[in-house]
């Protein structure tokens, strides 16, 4: 059973979203708020965590319980719980925190029940979004802005902000302030980060801008520790010409890193 928990323990959250989506879904739960709060109750870390802190109480402890004729789950209560309260505490705050940075699972509930079935989209109570609106209006903001049409790039941007209660930039107060086209520029690659986050924008936001090489960094986790390296290449700006095409064409020189 344990052999259960470590495997559960290193398999990524990720694989088990589709499944419990569904499961969910089957359920009909999917407007209410079960479906944040249920699949984050236990986890397999917790599980492992406390097990290697009750290994550690004394069995001559329990015995000694026993033979005063407390009951399992007087043990538990009494005993168990009140020496792990350091295991539970912790368990409590990473859980607290894993589930306040999750903006993946939140993103991608959909506000209706898929009766359990995955990708057919007419069961929703609203048209699947191919494309979206907030990103079609940012887009035409920051067209506004190259072209040296501030105002027109400003409105377009508040647009977006306001529709979700949000200060409007250039309202009054100096800190939503825009006077230049830099500052605009800043703004509106702001909003696209905030109001596409986990939508798959970010890398070709940051490639077309001709930001991609300096935002490339280590990723860590919320300790500053390491968990594994990043690194630019010249073959991230573009992407290989396909062979079929070369053959094609041999005056075609294939792109860098390629």
């Amino acid at each position: 059973m344990f052999g259960l928990v470590l495997i559960a323990f290193m398999t990524p959250g990720q694989i088990t979203f589709l499944p419990i989506y569904q499961m969910m879904s089957g359920w009909g739960i999917m407007d209410t708020l079960i479906p944040q709060i249920l699949p984050f109750m236990t986890n397999a870390f917790g599980i492992f965590l406390l097990r290697q802190y009750f290994m550690q109480v004394p069995d001559e402890l329990i015995e000694a319980a026993r033979l005063d004729d407390a009951s399992e789950p007087m043990i538990i209560l009494k005993i168990m719980i009140p020496m792990a309260r350091t295991a539970i505490f912790t368990i409590g705050l990473l859980s607290f925190i894993s589930s306040w940075n999750s903006y993946f699972w939140r993103k991608w509930i959909a506000t209706g029940n898929l009766d359990g079935y995955w990708g057919e989209y007419n069961r929703t109570p609203y048209e699947f979004p191919l494309i979206r609106l907030a990103d079609v209006i940012l887009m035409l903001s920051e067209a506004y802005n190259e072209a040296g049409y501030p105002d027109r790039a400003i409105a377009e941007l508040n647009k977006v902000r306001e529709r979700v209660g949000m200060p409007l930039i250039g309202s009054g107060p100096e800190w939503l302030a825009a006077d230049t086209k830099d500052d605009i520029t800043g703004r509106i690659r702001r909003e696209r980060a905030c109001e596409l986050a986990g939508e798959g924008q970010r890398y070709w936001d940051l490639r077309r801008w001709g930001c991609l090489e300096e935002s490339v960094a280590d990723a860590r986790d919320i300790f500053g520790d390491l968990m594994y390296s990043r690194a630019f290449q010249q073959r991230h700006l573009l992407w290989p010409i396909p062979l079929t095409e070369m053959d094609r064409n041999h005056n075609l020189i294939q792109n860098t890193g390629w």
